[in-house]
Formats: C-alpha cells, sequence, structure tokens
C-alpha cells in the first residue's frame, strides 16, 4: 500500500463519505475529467464518495483515482425521483449530526474522478453521512444506468394512450413508499393481433410492513396502476395478478422472471411540451 492509499485509509474515507463543504471546490477543480453542470456561484454543491472501499486502499498503480458524485441541497422533495426510478436524477436524504436530515439532489451526470493524492491530507465530513440503506441505494442506481431493462417497442406502444397518466402517478405523492415497480410477461415483441399477459409487483422497503398507514398508500397506487394498465388495449393482467408485496419477500424466482419497470422505460421527455423521441 502506498502514502496515498494509507493516509486515505487512515482518515477513514469509505464509500458514501461525504466531503467537507471546504474542501469541495479543492476537489472539484483537481478533476480529471470534464464537469458540464457544477455551478458553484449558483448551488451549495458537495460531494460523496462512490469508489468501492477496496478500491480506496488500493495502491495508486494500480487505482490511480478516486471517483465522487456531486450533491445539491434541494427543499423540494420530489417522489419521482425517489428509490432510484429516475435513470437521470436522484433525491436522498443526507443525515446531519446535529439533528434531522436534509434533501439532496444528485444527477448521473454529475460525476468525476481525482488523483488519490488529492484525498491525502483531507478527512470526510463528521457532521453529515448517509444511512446505509442510501448509499447501497446511491451505488445501485449509479450501476443501473448500465444494465436497465429496455421493453419491448410493441409493448411501450401499447402505454402511449397513458404515458401521461403514468407520469402523475409516479409524481403522486401515494409512490412515496414504492421502491420499486416489477413487470413479468413483456420481453417479447408481439404482433398487433397478440395481447401481452403481464403480472405486476409493487415493491416497498421491509421497515414499514407494520405501517399500516404506509401499506394504505402502496395499496393506493396499486389499484391506480392497475387501473391505467388495464385501460391499454393489448395489454391484459394475467389473472388480475398484480400485487405488492415487500422487497424481501420478493423472491429470487421472481427475479429472473420480472423486469424492473421504472419512470424511464421508454423516452419519455422531462420537462412538458417536449416532444417524445421516434425509435429509428
Amino acid at each position: 500500500m502506498d502514502s496515498d492509499s494509507e493516509s486515505i485509509r487512515h482518515s477513514g474515507w469509505k464509500q458514501g463519505s461525504l466531503v467537507r463543504q471546504g474542501d469541495v471546490e479543492t476537489l472539484i477543480g483537481a478533476a480529471v475529467d470534464q464537469i458540464g453542470t457544477l455551478d458553484l456561484t449558483r448551488d451549495r454543491t458537495g460531494l460523496i464518495v462512490v469508489s468501492q472501499d477496496c478500491d480506496l486502499v488500493r495502491d495508486s498503480v494500480a487505482e490511480p483515482f478516486v471517483e465522487l458524485i456531486a450533491i445539491k441541497k434541494n427543499r423540494e422533495s420530489k417522489p419521482q425521483y425517489f428509490n432510484g426510478r429516475n435513470p437521470r436524477l436522484l433525491q436522498i436524504p443526507v443525515m446531519k449530526s446535529q439533528g434531522g436530515t436534509s434533501i439532496q439532489e444528485i444527477s448521473i451526470h454529475d460525476r468525476f474522478r481525482v488523483e488519490k493524492k488529492w484525498l491525502r491530507d483531507l478527512a470526510p465530513d463528521e457532521n453529515k453521512w448517509l444511512e446505509e440503506r442510501y448509499r447501497k441505494l446511491l451505488c445501485g442506481w449509479i450501476a443501473k444506468r448500465y444494465d436497465r431493462p429496455a421493453f419491448p417497442d410493441a409493448f411501450n406502444q401499447r402505454l402511449e394512450p397513458v404515458e401521461r397518466r403514468l407520469e402523475t402517478l409516479f409524481k403522486s405523492k401515494i409512490s412515496h413508499h414504492v421502491s420499486g415497480i416489477y413487470i413479468a410477461g413483456a420481453d417479447q415483441e408481439h404482433t398487433a393481433e397478440d395481447s401481452y399477459l403481464i403480472s405486476v409487483r409493487v415493491t416497498y422497503e421491509e421497515r414499514w410492513s407494520e405501517d399500516f398507514e404506509v401499506l394504505d398508500s402502496v395499496e393506493n397506487f396499486l389499484q391506480r396502476l392497475s387501473d391505467i394498465l388495464e385501460g391499454c388495449q393489448g395489454i391484459d393482467l394475467f389473472l388480475g395478478d398484480i400485487r405488492k408485496t415487500s422487497e424481501e419477500d420478493l423472491t429470487l424466482g421472481e427475479l429472473r422472471e420480472f423486469r424492473r419497470f421504472d419512470r424511464d422505460y421508454r423516452s419519455l421527455p422531462e420537462e412538458e411540451g417536449k416532444a417524445i423521441p421516434v425509435k429509428a
């Protein structure tokens, strides 16, 4: 282990560590990658380490860089950016030592690397941290950027008439505790005469399993989703198979069969008034 990696280990840097506010500008200035969207004069920007723990302490010859991602404080929480449902924007809470949390917004495009030497004399922010489940969520969200499922064109086309209803549902308050939507039976192209017979799972975190208010909210979401899907010509629920389940009760067998249905299941525009790109 070289001196830079040794210093990083002794300072306590880990995946999910937050950079102290006074060190943010220095690290952004040391970026070896082009950064396009960060504006320190306009945004109160923070940084989170996303490099894996073993890579942080590996010698600099094998792992010369540390990867970081920017976070920006956002006073308005938006359910459509919770739980990794949007592939480009994520909102997560950051814990504060004085109590409470602050909602931080993250863009997938605001990642960059610095040489390890820049962290050698710095230490993580001890007054702010990510809870473990949000560290995992952040890392999974970044990884999913390269491996999220695309649904068949024929299936997407049948959803076109209800896209705005889906968008409204995904933005609604009742989607807040929905951690994922999974669909089985929509993995092949079909002719216009053939209907998709699908099954649907709506998941929530296990910690809400005994919170009846949360469960009622998820059930409400499920019912509205069911109504929307049942209104799609050429899409049918297989024996009415749509139900809610905790993440822990979603089986490995189901995960092999079901595919995650994110907000970005197709090229739905982020802003009102923008046209949906036509696939070539």
